[in-house]
């Protein structure tokens, strides 16, 4: 072997690791892109459902007071515009509700009465409409304490 040869050699063996690290830092970068994509996505899956859980929605439900005394309340966070409380069936034996067309803001309710008696129980839900709501909601009524 020729000493001269040896700068040749070494460069050729450098070299080779040189293609061999940039290939990697190659493959590095690829995923290192993929990742931040991912990330991307990831954060702007997150910031829809922030601004869905922030966006105002409705809630009703109906909570026992005593008796045959009962309220239809906002839990939501929005405004519910003309409440109607619809006929689904059977009637309970008493059913006093004087509310239609209401609105409820957040945590406003409205009293209304319903007992059983004759055959005619209380039911299980009540069927409830207002303003921007398609279709009717089922809201189920608490069983008296």
């Amino acid at each position: 072997m020729d000493w001269g040869d040896a700068p040749a050699w070494v460069a050729v063996v450098g070299s080779g690791f040189a293609i061999r690290i940039a290939w990697q830092a190659r493959g590095d970068s690829r995923r290192s892109a993929d990742a931040a994509v991912d990330s991307l996505a990831l954060q702007r899956e997150l910031a829809e459902e922030q601004r869905a859980a922030a966006a105002p929605y409705v809630r009703l439900v109906i909570d026992h007071i005593s008796g045959s005394r009962y309220r239809l309340r906002n839990a939501g966070t929005g405004v519910a515009e003309d409440v109607h409380i619809i006929n689904c069936g059977d009637w309970p034996y008493r059913f006093d509700w004087h509310h239609d067309g209401v609105a409820l803001t957040a945590e406003e309710s409205r009293e209304l009465r319903m007992s059983g008696a004759s055959g005619m129980p209380v039911p299980a839900q009540l069927w409830v409409t207002w303003d921007g709501q398609d279709e009717r909601v089922p809201v189920p009524i608490p069983a008296a304490r």
